[in-house]
Order: structure tokens, then C-alpha cells, then sequence
């Protein structure tokens, strides 16, 4: 992957140091102006994991400055906290910007995979699905091994009534997220790693501090290009492995990085937690995810459909 500056294409990574965070604001305020959201509204979605961490909220100054941004540009602009009803008023204070509740959301039903690989209707927010702009902060955790756009922007998406059966298990939480790219139609993605938090954040996370900002409309390949600087391999998140195989997209691997190219942070090499070596490790659970897409008649055309997309 090299660095050099090219034009606007979805699978370009504009990268910046945090201290040029003003310059980020305007390439991001550029998308939406381009998008043609001057005539539309936009939802900015901020994910703040639960418990609170500091570092692990998206920068207070880098939320406010693009809000204004927008704003300043015509562009009927709403914030939208993602986090858990415990902190919502802390997040709510960091950022000190008008918020909306998601009760004002629209609902829309998704099909996706329950614990045995049956699919099981869940509710998400429609308009965090589709032309949202996406704020978060990567981490390390006990599920997905790496949550960056991707996983923030499933969990952001989806109605905390059916968290629950999205995390059927392990297994499953990985083929589902695989299964909501089908959803997923952000305006732009814009991942705060000034800090990375290292360990099973949030609960016994620790932070790291790397200094960049990374924009891009593409959730997977944004994630991978994170990923490498990291130190960590596809092969080590098995939603991206998943989604790399079946989809077979070398464009994944291959974006256009624009910008700086990011000094390499090799975070501590994740270890699964206790509960993944309950499943039997990463083999076992590779398996049983080979087991869902065999068995599951909800896989097929899905996997097909996303495919489908991929390939345009």
C-alpha cells in the first residue's frame, strides 16, 4: 500500500495526522458537499463505548469542529451519541452539541442469524444505516478481537433490544456482522486513532497513544488498512477473514492510502478470552463458522447479494 495524494474514489484512505485535524474536517465537509448532502440531512453517529474511558470516546474537539463544518456548509447536520443509557449523559456533556434520540428513529427489520444459524428477524435504526457519517475510536476486545468502522457501525445500527440475539455467541456475532454489510450505507467513515486501546477494552483496556485520523467511505478496507499498522493480520479478525474469503474484493488490499503514510504501532498481539477458549480456540471457532454458512439457508443469498455488490 503507498502513500501518495489521488482524487476522490470510495476506496481511497485519506490519512492525517491528529495535529492537521482542521484539514481533516474540511477533506470529510468535502465528501458531504460532493454527496450532495447540501439538500439533505445528515446524521454524524459518535460511538462512546460503556463503561466511560476517556480515551476511548472520539476527540471532544475533532465531533464539535466537524459539526460546526457542516453546519457552516447548509447542511442540516444532527448528532447522534451511540452508547449505552448508563453514560449517555457523560457523552452527552463531552461534546456539548445538541443530540437526537434514537426514539425519533425510523425502525427497519434485518435478517440475520440467531445462536443455531436459524435466521432471526432484529430491529435497527434506519437512518444510522444508511447516510450516516460515521465518528469512532479503534480498540482491542473479548469478542471481535479488533472493533473498528465496521463492528462501531453494526453495534451503532442496531436496537439495543436485539444486541442480544446478535451476540447469540462468538461464532455468530462474526457472521452477523458479515451479514449486516449488506445494510450498511454510511455517507463516510472517520476513525479517530489518536488513541488505540489495547486489551479487552473497554473493562481492561489500556491505551496507546498513535496519533493519526484515518477517512474513507469503505468499512473493510479502512479497517485493514488500520489493522496493518497495528501489527495484526486479516487472518486474526475472523469477520474480516470471512468477508475477505467470500467476497473475494483484492481492492480490500489494495486502496489507495492518501496522505501521511502512519509510523506502525505493534499493539500487544490480541488473546482470545476466557470465554473464545470455552468455544475451543480459533480453529474451533473458524468452524463452527463454516458450519453456519453451510447450514444456514439464510447465508446463501445473502452471500450472494453482497457479492453481487462488491463486484461492482
Amino acid at each position: 500500500m503507498k502513500a501518495r495524494h489521488a482524487e476522490r474514489d470510495q476506496c481511497n484512505i485519506y490519512v492525517f495526522p491528529v495535529k492537521e485535524r482542521q484539514l481533516a474536517v474540511s477533506m470529510a465537509t468535502k465528501f458531504m458537499v460532493l454527496e450532495g448532502c447540501s439538500s439533505s440531512e445528515l446524521l454524524i453517529v459518535v460511538r462512546v463505548d460503556s463503561p466511560y474511558v476517556d480515551k476511548l470516546a472520539p476527540d471532544k474537539l475533532l465531533v464539535q469542529e466537524l459539526f460546526h463544518r457542516l453546519k457552516l456548509y447548509g447542511i442540516s447536520t444532527y448528532l447522534y451519541i451511540s452508547t449505552s443509557n448508563d453514560i449517555l449523559n457523560t457523552a452527552q456533556t463531552l461534546y456539548g452539541l445538541p443530540t437526537v434520540d434514537a426514539s425519533n428513529f425510523k425502525v427497519k427489520y434485518l435478517r440475520l442469524l440467531d445462536k443455531t444459524g436459524r435466521e432471526s428477524i432484529v430491529k435497527a435504526f434506519e437512518e444510522v444505516l444508511e447516510c450516516s457519517f460515521i465518528v469512532v475510536r479503534p480498540r482491542t476486545d473479548d469478542v471481535f478481537v479488533f472493533a473498528g468502522a465496521l463492528v462501531h457501525h453494526v453495534l451503532s445500527a442496531l436496537h439495543p433490544e436485539d444486541l442480544g440475539k446478535f451476540f447469540g455467541s462468538i461464532g455468530v456475532a462474526h457472521v452477523n456482522t458479515f451479514l449486516m454489510t449488506r445494510y450498511l450505507r454510511p455517507r463516510a467513515l472517520l476513525v479517530d486513532a489518536e488513541y488505540v486501546l489495547e486489551g479487552d477494552a473497554p473493562y481492561l483496556g489500556k491505551e496507546r497513544k498513535w496519533g493519526y485520523l484515518f477517512l474513507s467511505r469503505d468499512h473493510v478496507a479502512i479497517d485493514i488498512a488500520i489493522l496493518r499498522f497495528l501489527g495484526m493480520e486479516v487472518k486474526e479478525i475472523p469477520y474480516l477473514e470471512i468477508i475477505t474469503k467470500i467476497c473475494g474484493r483484492p481492492i480490500y488490499y489494495n486502496a489507495t492510502l492518501c496522505g501521511e503514510k502512519p509510523k506502525e504501532l505493534r499493539i500487544t498481539k490480541h488473546k482470545f478470552s476466557r470465554n473464545v477458549i470455552k468455544y475451543g480456540g480459533l480453529e474451533v471457532l473458524l468452524s463452527k463458522l463454516e458450519e453456519h454458512f453451510g447450514n444456514a439457508t439464510l447465508c446463501k443469498p445473502l452471500i450472494n447479494h453482497v457479492t453481487s455488490i462488491n463486484a461492482r
